[in-house]
């Protein structure tokens, strides 16, 4: 049986209807506002360990090629224009090197070991531009030690949304 993933199969989709997809964090927002002071309304994006999908399909519909990366399967984001993936973000990363323009982590580095942490900085550093920016959201207190762990990173913003601190990193 083809696939509506296949360009020929494309309009014989039985999926009819799209499926409901919540609001986007405050932070993904802020993203997206810092990004367009930026004169960027397009590029290729990662969402990290993003979960239902809300901030990926909030930047597909608005112009980005988004791809959603996440333990669990997320079920019709392509209809949505969202690229799913379903792997750990703990392992290799299947993008090639300096793939994406933009990333975007909404609390999922906060939950990593430290041997995770390690693999996931060196996977985001081979997949992110030079001059790519990167959102980092976390809980408050872990701010100092994010800091240093990014140090080799250009820290372009700070806000606290929603009791999180939020950076936007560029290469």
């Amino acid at each position: 049986m083809e696939t509506p993933d296949s360009p020929w199969a494309r309009n014989q989709d039985i999926r009819v209807h799209k499926p409901k997809i919540e609001p986007p964090n405050q932070a993904a927002i802020f993203l997206y506002d810092f990004l367009r002071s930026k004169n960027i309304s397009f590029g290729r994006m990662i969402d990290i360990g993003g979960g239902n999908g809300r901030n990926a399909v909030y930047f597909a519909e608005r112009g980005f090629e988004v791809h959603c990366v996440d333990q669990d399967s997320i079920p019709d984001l392509d209809l949505h224009g969202v690229t799913s993936h379903s792997h750990s973000i703990n392992d290799f990363w299947h993008f090639e090197r300096e793939y994406f323009d933009v990333a975007l982590d909404v609390c999922c580095y906060s939950r990593l070991s430290d041997a995770e942490r390690h693999n996931y900085k060196n996977e985001l550093k081979r997949v992110l531009q030079d001059g790519g920016f990167y959102l980092l959201s976390i809980p408050e207190k872990d701010a100092e030690k994010l800091k240093k762990e990014f140090s080799d990173f250009r820290v372009d913003l700070t806000k606290t949304i929603e009791n999180q601190i939020v950076f936007i990193f560029s290469r």
